[in-house]
């Protein structure tokens, strides 16, 4: 049973604007792509939708390349042109003198100057899909032009690109040692993905421990720690309570604290999923891992994190 659209909801989507150059049967070419997306790193690949029977279809499935030029927000003239008319019916490229163009490197197809990204692909894939073709494309050659800026299509205008948003992380500002040792639990990772509980006992405190106070400065904390990427945040949070003999009931994630660690100039970033705990017994007193630790009520002065806690 077909379930119920809305008319026009297509206009919704928001995407950039491909123009994709190609050569063949048809001459050189260029058409006008919105479903033009960036699908793999390693290898870099691109991917394009194109309709059966069109010039650059051909022309693409003939000689196994094709040029992607992602157009820029003073190219509206240039993406109407190629979106508008077939190769069937003018000569696209020759239009006044409005499309600069270079030769490829690896391709026979033109490339297009002032674009903010031009690619030249060689084809690896391409398959049949709903009302269009994908056609999936390996980049042999790629640049861009950071003093671009991209039109963006939406609702059936062009616009341009808005302002940028703030990043919504607190800052914490730290000094060196704390820095570094971040920066060693991090390892490579672009952010630090971090776990936190918020473990209290029957009399309604929190648990609050200290690390090794040559790098934490004997700042007070929740128990923290980083995990890898792909593992069970609550699996693991469970593990490391036992490991500091808390035994405690792992309950629902309260909040994702985003924060910015700064020092001096140098800045990580680092997510804390917070975790609310229930506390049955714990022996974390006289456990190695920490050099003290203490039940509370009340919020030490010197915690860090300290946003944390907003999440009860």
């Amino acid at each position: 049973m077909k379930k119920h659209i809305m008319k026009g909801i297509e206009k919704y989507f928001t995407t950039g604007v491909g123009l994709i150059t190609s050569t063949g049967r048809y001459g050189s070419n260029v058409m006008a792509a919105e479903w033009t997306l960036h699908i793999s790193y390693e290898p870099m690949l691109i991917a394009i939708f194109v309709h059966k029977g069109e010039a650059t279809y051909d022309n693409i499935i003939q000689t196994r390349e094709f040029g992607v030029n992602m157009s820029t927000d003073e190219q509206a003239c240039l993406v109407n042109i190629s979106g508008g008319y077939s190769k069937k019916e003018i000569d696209k490229l020759n239009v006044g003198d409005l499309f600069k163009l270079y030769p490829g490197r690896y391709i026979k197809a033109p490339m297009i100057r002032g674009c903010i990204v031009n690619a030249e692909c060689k084809v690896v894939k391409y398959y049949n899909i709903g009302d269009h073709t994908a056609i999936i494309g390996e980049v042999l050659h790629a640049k861009y032009d950071k003093a671009k800026t991209p039109l963006i299509y939406h609702r059936g205008m062009y616009r341009t690109l808005g302002k940028k948003l703030g990043s919504n992380r607190r800052q914490i500002n730290v000094g060196k040692s704390i820095f570094n040792e971040l920066k060693r639990m991090g390892k490579s990772e672009f952010t630090l993905r971090c776990v936190a509980g918020l473990i209290y006992n029957g009399n309604n405190e929190c648990l609050f421990v200290k690390r090794d106070p040559k790098v934490w400065r004997a700042r007070w904390m929740l128990p923290w720690f980083v995990v890898k990427r792909g593992s069970d945040h609550a699996e693991m949070l469970k593990k490391h309570l036992e490991d500091i003999d808390l035994d405690a009931k792992v309950g629902k994630i309260v909040g994702i604290d985003r924060v910015m660690f700064k020092h001096n100039s140098k800045k990580l970033r680092a997510n804390f999923v917070v975790y609310r705990c229930s506390a049955r017994k714990t022996l974390i007193d006289g456990n190695k891992h920490f050099r003290d630790a203490k039940w509370s009520r009340t919020v030490p002065k010197n915690l860090i994190p300290k946003g944390l806690l907003n999440f009860k």
